[in-house]
């Protein structure tokens, strides 16, 4: 059940929430922000990554043995050697054991981050499709269980905003809706998201997957979601100047 005490708003109201909302361009200079999502969904202590289009790792620290800050994979065939890695963790460890399909392993202290060759194809982690880059760490308190939580490795995810908002509309409401609702909806969620800096202080992420936040689907999308998103690129909600918390919910109790 995704209700949660943050969810009050009705959509129905989603006519008024479209003309409360102020298409202010959240794009920076530099180009659109991005959003660091704690996926709290994935509190494993083994994990699988793999990419079709190739993986780059980064370490932010040196391994213990001497090879270099950066792996790139050969592009196009299923039998790449470093197509796909193993990241586990040990009960206390501030390590991470890392090993490739072709069986080449290295510890490294973490944190460190796998990047898709072709920024189009997802990476898939345990099975599931994000777009974006993923950072892996020793387990860390999320407070909120997962991600680092209970043993379970730190599992970050780097992507563009508008981008994270696709995977939250398709956790939070059916692609089915009528488009106007789906509108709604997107402003609502790049509403909340915009004003919860501090949701996840003390932590490594911004916002986590779950409904503790705003429950976030990754990849898995639809035309009509994505078009919603697109129609209302950097519009948000603000009242008195200030952003407002768009809650909604997903069940009214009948």
């Amino acid at each position: 059940m995704k209700a949660f005490v943050r969810h009050c708003a009705i959509i129905a109201i989603s006519s008024i929430m479209l003309c409360m909302a102020v298409p202010e361009m959240l794009l920076a200079a530099a180009g659109e922000p991005e959003i660091r999502v704690g996926l709290v969904s994935i509190n494993a202590a083994v994990i699988e990554i793999s990419c079709p289009a190739g993986l780059t790792a980064e370490m932010h620290k040196a391994s213990i043995f001497g090879v270099s800050k950066e792996w790139r994979t050969l592009e196009g065939t299923e039998s790449c050697a470093l197509q796909s890695f193993t990241i586990s963790v040990s009960p206390q460890s501030t390590e991470l054991l890392v090993r490739s399909s072709a069986g080449f392993g290295v510890k490294v202290a973490g944190p460190l981050r796998f990047t898709a060759a072709d920024s189009k194809v997802p990476l898939r982690i345990n099975n599931k499709d994000y777009f974006g880059s993923a950072e892996f760490a020793p387990p860390k308190n999320s407070g909120v269980g997962g991600s680092g939580s209970g043993g379970g490795l730190t599992v970050v995810l780097n992507l563009r905003l508008e981008k994270y908002l696709e995977g939250v509309l398709a956790g939070e409401v059916p692609a089915s809706w009528p488009a106007e609702a789906l509108k709604a909806q997107a402003v609502a969620c790049r509403t909340n998201v915009m004003s919860w800096g501090e949701r996840h202080s003390g932590t490594d992420f911004d916002i986590c997957d779950g409904t503790h936040c705003q429950v976030f689907k990754g990849a898995a999308t639809s035309a009509s979601i994505s078009k919603a998103v697109q129609d209302t690129t950097g519009e948000v909600i603000r009242y008195g100047g200030k952003l407002i918390n768009a809650y909604f919910h997903s069940s009214s109790g009948g």
